[in-house]
């Protein structure tokens, strides 16, 4: 199984895109700069959260805030597949979902060990500000070992 961040980072893109995800080249150049810039043991993808505005999820956000303030190290997240995608909650509860375009192949990597890391808590410019938290999906190569052998059983990898 590869371990090296480039040789996930590629099975990783063929993965997604054998779940329906339409990511790009572009998308691994852009995750294997993030993990550089993150100084990450292995591969991780970035994703910013969305449906972040629902009824408690932006005083979540705050406290989410404080603590990557406080901690100066990124936060666990616990990531749960639900009807409609998957959420993503903080230990006060859910602060957002991973981005539908994302969700399927996430799905596909729960149960085999994938994970979340809260990496920063951003605004935007609208006022008042909607917070939305970026996030680290990590255990990529355990993850894949585990769920890539059925997936790309009939799938040559380029």
């Amino acid at each position: 199984m590869p371990c090296t961040p480039p040789a996930t980072g590629r099975l990783w893109l063929c993965v997604a895109r054998r779940c329906s995800c339409p990511l790009t080249p572009a998308e691994l150049l852009h995750a294997l700069a993030f993990t550089a810039r993150l100084r990450a043991r292995s591969f991780v993808v970035p994703v910013t959260l969305t449906r972040t505005a629902v009824i408690g999820r932006q005083d979540r956000l705050r406290l989410l805030d404080g603590r990557l303030r406080l901690r100066q190290r990124p936060v666990r997240l616990r990531l749960v597949a639900v009807h409609d995608g998957v959420v993503a909650s903080s230990a006060a509860g859910p602060v957002g979902a991973v981005p539908p375009r994302h969700a399927p192949w996430v799905v596909r990597l729960l149960p085999a060990g994938l994970s979340a890391y809260a990496v920063a808590v951003t605004a935007d410019n609208a006022t008042p500000p909607l917070q939305t938290a970026l996030i680290a999906l990590a255990g990529l190569p355990d993850a894949l070992a585990v769920a890539a052998p059925p997936l790309l059983r009939h799938t040559a990898i380029a």
